[in-house]
């Protein structure tokens, strides 16, 4: 609710009165009082492996179907960038599509170093300004480089230079519920479109990266990180093995590094 109020007032308002309004002591108490009256247990997202994130590499890069070829590079940017589905497909409903949050192809670059594109809406933001999806080939490996590669010569040889950037073989930007019933049925029905956003984040922190490059890569305020961690305990996990890894790389027991990735794999995150 929140979200749509500031979509709505803080345009109209301006920057520091829609602060001054959204932190006072009437709204804060309102909002507690709301959370203890209606308290449940927050759903979240399960994390997408990396394992599954290679088998969607791995089948981008051997199809021969266009759209087949958009979901793969789709899931790959996603993880790779710690990203929502809703930043990169329209809704299902047509009230809610904009295509003023499309990516466009004009603003999109691909380099031997890696990706990246304008997001023009971004959710974290107070004024809802834009952003930027990136990743590096460092990180990501050769494959990445070639699938988005190819799903750029394939959609530039359908539709041009121009437009949104995602578009299936309709010349369409693909729905909400065609991707997620494709990552269901490739994947496994516990995933959702969220899950690419988790799945990144224990990927890159397992992988050795500090909280701040995290908190860049996903495009997280540093509050809305802390209560990331405290709601995914698989991302929590991974920074645990980061530091045990760097404080002592010799430790065993239950705090080691071993002890922590079995638990991880009892968890379905990692393979």
């Amino acid at each position: 609710m929140l979200s749509g109020l500031a979509y709505m007032l803080a345009p109209v308002m301006g920057e520091s009165e829609w602060k001054e309004a959204r932190f006072s002591a009437e709204v804060l108490r309102a909002m507690r009082g709301g959370a203890k009256v209606k308290a449940h247990v927050r759903r979240r997202a399960v994390p997408l492996p990396h394992s599954e994130y290679l088998r969607a590499v791995k089948l981008g890069l051997a199809t021969t179907s266009y759209d087949t070829l958009l979901w793969a590079t789709q899931t790959k940017t996603m993880f790779l960038s710690c990203g929502r589905a809703g930043e990169l497909l329209d809704a299902d409903s047509e009230e809610y599509r904009d295509a003023k949050q499309h990516m466009r192809r004009e603003t999109t670059y691909v380099t031997v170093d890696g990706f990246r594109s304008y997001l023009p809406y971004q959710k974290a933001s107070p004024l809802y300004a834009g952003s930027h999806y990136f990743w590096v080939t460092a990180d990501a490996g050769e494959d990445a480089l070639r699938l988005i590669s190819k799903y750029m010569r394939a959609r530039d040889a359908k539709f041009g230079p121009t437009g949104p950037l995602w578009l299936n073989s309709k010349g369409e930007v693909p729905r909400r519920r065609w991707y997620v019933n494709r990552l269901k049925r490739f994947c496994g029905k516990q995933y959702t479109g969220h899950s690419m956003r988790p799945g990144g984040a224990t990927w890159y922190v397992l992988c050795g990266a500090d909280d701040r490059t995290v908190q860049r890569l996903g495009r997280w305020k540093s509050a809305s990180w802390e209560d990331y961690i405290r709601m995914h305990p698989e991302v929590a996990m991974a920074a645990r093995i980061r530091d045990a890894a760097r404080r002592n790389p010799g430790l065993t027991g239950l705090g080691s590094r071993d002890a922590i990735l079995a638990a991880l794999r009892a968890m379905g995150v990692l393979a």
